[in-house]
């Protein structure tokens, strides 16, 4: 019975976390292939130039084309899309959940759910969603487990391979994966260094091997890189609620492509729910960190 029970308070999320994906994806599970934007999915899955990145002057979808059309081989490319943006969307909710039962063993269902819920149903997810940047999600959705696995680590020195196994995991989704991930686990492991010497080697690790990780697509990037100033301002926040840019970013907006805001984020009380909610979280986070070692 304690076997069973171990494995129902495991597993509940997981299956909280898909449905979560499923209801958010709706109909493009139907049959066919979703293209927005970004989400470039080929119907005829082929390992061209362009997926493999030779010659391309910034191969920021290195290796995750290649990833997708490897899938697309094995399951067709309608399946394959469908299983991609499933398990993100799960990653997304799962990750803030398996996080915060590492971090409080004793949560209750009730606010592991929430932060479940939390996770996915956000506006940082939609928007990223509605322009097709899957591999952004990913990365999103991988850092509750990388840090979850530096909690661990914390408990059990030995555990450090499972770290830098997540941010391998993140190579797959290319630059803005392992960027994405790496912004959380480095700066975490720089203030465990202010406490514990043990944490450089790890530090070392995680940076070695997003960097080499990295480095099929970093290295011809930086060595095309042109008009930053004007990118930079391409892809400037934009306001997506009625108080401005800095309180969009706050309850998780401000993408910079304004046809992916939610219609709801212009209206007054959605947007102030979710900048007061964005808040609360913020300020319960930083009072349970300075709660515990």
């Amino acid at each position: 019975m304690r076997q069973v029970a171990r494995i129902a308070r495991t597993s509940w999320p997981a299956a909280l976390a898909l449905a979560l994906a499923i209801v958010l994806l709706g109909p493009a599970l139907g049959p066919g292939l979703v293209l927005a934007y970004d989400l470039g999915w080929s119907s005829d899955p082929r390992f061209t130039p362009f997926v493999t990145g030779v010659g391309m002057v910034a191969p920021r979808a290195v290796p995750s084309d290649a990833v997708g059309v490897s899938l697309g081989l094995l399951l067709g490319a309608g399946l394959a899309q469908k299983v991609t943006l499933v398990v993100v969307l799960a990653l997304c909710a799962a990750g803030p959940m398996y996080l915060l039962r590492a971090l409080a063993p004793g949560a209750s269902a009730v606010a592991v759910a929430t932060a479940g819920v939390c996770g996915v149903w956000n506006p940082y997810v939609v928007e990223r969603l509605a322009i097709g940047q899957w591999t952004i999600l990913l990365g999103y959705g991988l850092v509750g487990f990388a840090l979850r696995a530096l909690v661990r680590w914390h408990e059990d020195n030995r555990r450090w391979p499972t770290v830098l196994t997540w941010v391998g995991v993140a190579s797959l989704g290319g630059a803005n994966t392992v960027i994405i991930v790496l912004a959380a686990l480095v700066p975490a492991l720089l203030w465990t260094l202010m406490r514990t010497r043990t944490a450089a080697a790890l530090l070392a690790g995680v940076v070695f091997v997003g960097a080499a990780a990295s480095a099929v697509w970093a290295l011809p990037a930086l060595r095309a890189a042109r008009d930053v100033a004007v990118a930079a301002t391409v892809f400037a926040p934009r306001s997506d609620t009625p108080f401005g840019v800095l309180l969009s970013l706050v309850s998780g907006g401000g993408m910079w492509n304004s046809a992916s805001h939610p219609a709801a984020r212009d209206l007054v009380i959605p947007a102030l729910g979710a900048t007061l909610l964005a808040v609360l979280g913020a300020a319960s986070a930083i009072g349970a960190a300075r709660s515990r070692p």
